[in-house]
């Protein structure tokens, strides 16, 4: 049936987020500790540019997917 194999890549999905969340979650919190500049910009906050863009891209990807 199409759809319980649909169900099943989005749990599996939804798993496979939490869980790169739950492995990245030491690596990042260890950027909010470093106290420097890259091009005059601190790291905690281009950090944080940076992740936003890639979740904005995420839901951008998936929204176009389920339309």
């Amino acid at each position: 049936d199409l759809q319980l194999i649909r169900r099943k890549v989005r749990d599996r999905s939804v798993a496979l987020v939490l869980v790169g969340t739950v492995l990245l979650m030491p690596p990042i919190g260890g950027l909010a500790r470093i106290d420097g500049t890259i091009f005059g910009i601190p790291i905690p906050l281009m950090a944080l540019v940076a992740f936003t863009m890639i979740g904005v891209l995420a839901a951008i990807s998936l929204k176009e997917k389920q339309t």
